[in-house]
């Protein structure tokens, strides 16, 4: 059975108990002894300590394994194993997630970005050089237009990439949908008159039931320049 592998640094008045409560907290550790706690159950589930290195100044370096099959292929579950309640130990003083490797089947249950940087370099056109970026920022409220011309201005600048805000979604003042559409119509004549390609990154994030929707209209959502995702007709 495969492991995800974490590396923590701990701060405690003793270490090796502090280590033990931070194993028992992932995995099958519980406050009280429970009759369903076998030996067999122990053995499939809980946690090991791999290594407990002192450091200086009452820290130490802790390297454990978690079984994989705790977590399952659900990225949620793997974030709240390694930095939920562990960081509420009252045995720790202090405790840092330094590392983590993942299972190999674990990192292959998922498939990655859509394009990543191959694929966003062979978007945009640019190879042989960084691409050059910058993100819009939202706290100046920009309607779409102002957005658009603001992009419109970035790629005449020579500008390869550009994104939203993490802080702008779908606010009234710049609606996704219009954003979009204008951001794009604005960027194609400079794309035809310096014969590359500009992408822009709309920020996408929303409630589930938004999320959901917006996959009947993929080509508004998934705004790459002079790829197979464009701006769809209902953008409006």
């Amino acid at each position: 059975m495969s492991d995800v592998v974490a590396e923590y640094e701990l701060c405690a008045p003793q270490p090796e108990r502090a280590a033990e409560a931070v194993v028992g907290e992932l995995s099958t550790g519980t406050f009280t002894a429970l009759p369903q706690e076998t030996p067999q159950l122990r053995a499939r589930h809980v946690a090991r300590i791999l290594t407990l290195r002192p450091l200086e100044e009452g820290r130490a370096r802790l390297e454990l394994a978690i079984p994989v099959d705790n977590i399952g292929d659900s990225l949620p579950v793997l974030l709240a194993t390694l930095l939920g309640n562990v960081f509420e130990l009252r045995s720790v003083q202090g405790l840092r997630l330094v590392d983590f490797r993942l299972a190999p089947e674990l990192a292959t249950a998922f498939p990655g970005p859509a394009f990543g940087v191959a694929g966003t370099r062979t978007v945009a056109g640019v190879t042989g050089r960084p691409l050059i970026g910058t993100i819009v920022k939202p706290s100046v409220g920009l309607s779409p237009a102002q957005t658009a011309d603001l992009c419109a201005n970035l790629a005449e600048a020579g500008i390869d990439f550009i994104k939203d805000d993490e802080l702008i979604a779908d606010p009234p003042y710049s609606p996704l949908r219009r954003r979009i559409r204008a951001v794009r119509s604005a960027l194609r004549p400079v794309e035809e008159r310096q014969g590359r390609a500009i992408v822009y990154a709309p920020n996408v994030t929303g409630d589930l039931d938004h999320m959901l929707s917006a996959q009947t209209q993929r080509g508004c959502w998934l705004a790459y320049s002079r790829c197979s995702f464009q701006p769809s007709s209902d953008c409006s």
